[in-house]
């Protein structure tokens, strides 16, 4: 996978225009921006993130408001990855180069939860609780515990099973539903 195919994916996803979610028939506000850059770089957004302050959101609903910001970079590894990220840490991440073969990229999540403050039949509870709340918003749940949102077809530069405003939509919610059930990122939803 090389740079121009990111750049391509980059371009569809940030002609998204996305002012609003719902969760479990919730309204959540996408306001955009907010007042630091969030990720793992001391606090620097990272100058080769494609996205740039393009996609950091305050995301805020009645008594709800968190700040999240989507990055998509090369990591360390030489993977091309999306990361969300709250400003206690990552909530979910999409690696797009083991997803990539064939002229697509599948965009998948496997479901797991880190969380030192839970034993393994908690994180077990919590994941399945998080698999039936992504299947109640129409989240496609593939193989064991995996989010399919679609592919990307990188010759044709089309999404394929999804749009980019879905695409989009559906990661923001995986991410804040999944930072629920982690139970380490700062809040919980009462309406889950």
């Amino acid at each position: 996978m090389n740079e121009a195919i990111i750049q391509n994916f980059t371009n569809k996803i940030l002609s998204v225009d996305l002012k609003e979610i719902f969760i479990n028939g919730n309204q959540f506000i996408l306001n955009k921006g907010h007042s630091y850059s969030i990720n793992n770089q001391a606090g620097d957004l990272a100058e080769t993130n494609f996205f740039g302050k393009d996609l950091e959101f305050t995301i805020v609903s009645n008594d709800f408001e968190m700040p999240i910001s989507i990055q998509l970079y090369e990591n360390i590894s030489g993977y091309y990855r999306i990361f969300v990220y709250n400003n206690r840490g990552m909530l979910t991440s999409i690696n797009l180069s083991m997803g990539y073969s064939d002229g697509e990229i599948s965009l998948e999540i496997q479901l797991k939860l880190f969380s030192r403050n839970m034993t393994k039949e908690e994180r077990e509870r919590n994941r399945d609780m998080l698999v039936m709340d992504l299947a109640r918003e129409g989240i496609d749940i593939v193989k064991k515990n995996t989010v399919c949102f679609g592919k990307y077809d990188v010759i044709n530069d089309k999404f394929i099973d999804t749009t980019e405003k879905k695409f989009l939509e559906q990661l923001i919610k995986v991410a804040i539903i999944k930072g629920h059930y982690m139970k380490n990122k700062g809040y919980e939803l009462a309406i889950l």
